[in-house]
């Protein structure tokens, strides 16, 4: 698996003549729980889909997470599951 950082992907961005305007993270908040999941389930042998059914509760907390995020994802270049980068041709 292959993972960028937000600045690397402006740097192949901007390699490929593109004139970068803003880029930022998002999910910041959510980021540490997705990185101890990782850290958890790294060393398991058999492969697994992470991906499972939650309960309303735990949507609801993770959808006012991202929610209270939102005002600040212009702003977030520390980290995040998530890369955005806004670019325009020049």
């Amino acid at each position: 698996k292959r993972r960028y950082r937000l600045h690397e992907i402006e740097a192949v961005l901007a390699a490929a003549g593109l004139a970068i305007v803003r880029g930022s993270y998002y999910f910041g908040f959510v980021f540490p729980l997705a990185s101890a999941v990782r850290l958890a389930t790294r060393n398991t042998r058999e492969p697994r889909s992470s991906l499972k059914r939650h309960g309303s509760l735990t949507n609801g907390l993770l959808g006012a997470l991202c929610a209270t995020e939102l005002p600040l994802f212009p702003y977030n270049r520390v980290a995040g599951l998530s890369a955005f980068v806004l670019a325009r041709k020049v």
